[in-house]
């Protein structure tokens, strides 16, 4: 988060983006403002235009975004519109993925 930007795409309900706050304290301030729910897009993950018209509103680039989830159909559908996915299974197969990708150059896995 010192180096990139980070959002959260959800197909939880406007209720999850206003309350996770107070839901998940650990996440806030890195998502503050960032929280993004597929109702806004009127398309949900994985449909490739879910990522699109995220991206659209955040002004990011497709080609320029990492995405990472725990669910492979997720994965698949943000590959399919043009971003880098990575499959989330275990933290130490994410570490070795981001390392391959240049990213982080030390993770704390602590903080």
């Amino acid at each position: 988060a010192r180096r990139s930007r980070c959002a959260i795409l959800t197909n939880n309900g406007w209720f999850l983006r206003e309350h996770l706050p107070a839901m998940c304290p650990p996440l806030f301030p890195l998502f503050s403002g960032q929280v993004h729910c597929s109702a806004e897009y009127g398309v949900a993950k994985p449909q490739p235009e879910v990522f699109l018209r995220c991206l659209h509103r955040l002004s990011v680039p497709a080609r320029a975004t990492l995405f990472i989830d725990d669910n492979i159909d997720n994965v698949q559908g943000a590959l399919a519109a043009g971003l880098d996915a990575i499959h989330f299974t275990a933290l130490p197969a994410l570490d070795l993925a981001l390392a391959e990708r240049g990213l982080p150059e030390e993770f704390d896995h602590a903080t």
